[in-house]
């Protein structure tokens, strides 16, 4: 949506509201979307198709063993497919920081370049562009969505798999770490909470990130939320 309109939000001064107004009409899931705006958005998707026609049917499947991988993985067209002879490097996007030694390595000879960040290219609608990332879809929304399109309902399944994956492995983790320190020292060392409740206890020190208070021992994010919205992703 940001590439599409960032002539005029680059240019123009435009407030946060009817950015996100426009965004979700342009989604096609708000008060005054249009069905074929989610439809078209929905067709846009086309990984699914690209990926069928290497070979690939389960889309879900080739997101586990791009995963599984590394971030890449190679595909070599079968003999029918309009792209017989060719072969498709699929990267998963969760690893776009190591792209470059991944088509260095597996494409010698090619470079990967990357562009500065939105927000660089565009400060004067930083903020709008912060808020359509920050947009989050709602069950209704994600079926209006994916609707026509089985690979996109397959993708955005998976994902919101590996998220309540990860929330309830922080829940196992956290609680694991707090009676294992327990039991080794008799009682969990306490500590101030993020939100300066006095009293909760941690399994040894917490470290700060830019987006999680990190326990060591459980080393992952604590205060997970299984109600959390599905963040957008078509900001960019």
């Amino acid at each position: 949506y940001f590439e599409h309109h960032k002539d005029r939000l680059c240019k123009e001064s435009e407030s946060v509201e009817k950015t996100k107004s426009d965004y979700i009409n342009w989604l096609g899931t708000g008060p005054n979307g249009k069905a074929e705006n989610a439809e078209h958005n929905s067709k846009a998707f086309i990984s699914g198709d690209i990926l069928s026609r290497f070979g690939a049917q389960n889309v879900s499947r080739a997101l586990e063993l791009v995963t599984q991988r590394g971030g890449a993985s190679h595909y070599t067209a079968p003999p029918g497919s309009v792209f017989h002879g060719c072969s498709l490097l699929f990267l998963r996007l969760e690893f776009a920081d190591a792209w470059p030694d991944i088509i260095e390595r597996e494409v010698p000879g090619v470079k990967f370049r990357r562009t500065p960040p939105t927000s660089d290219r565009c400060p004067e609608a930083a903020a709008n562009y912060e808020a359509i990332k920050a947009h989050s879809f709602t069950k209704a929304d994600v079926a209006k969505i994916t609707a026509k399109n089985n690979a996109l309902a397959e993708t955005w399944r998976f994902y919101e798999d590996e998220e309540r994956g990860k929330q309830h492995r922080t829940v196992r983790s956290l609680k694991r770490g707090v009676f294992t320190k327990g039991k080794e020292s008799g009682k969990a060392k306490t500590r101030p909470s993020s939100r300066g409740t006095p009293g909760r206890e941690f399994p040894e020190s917490t470290v700060s990130t830019p987006n999680y208070q990190m326990s060591k021992r459980a080393n992952v994010p604590q205060g997970a939320n299984n109600n959390k919205p599905v963040p957008s992703k078509g900001a960019q």
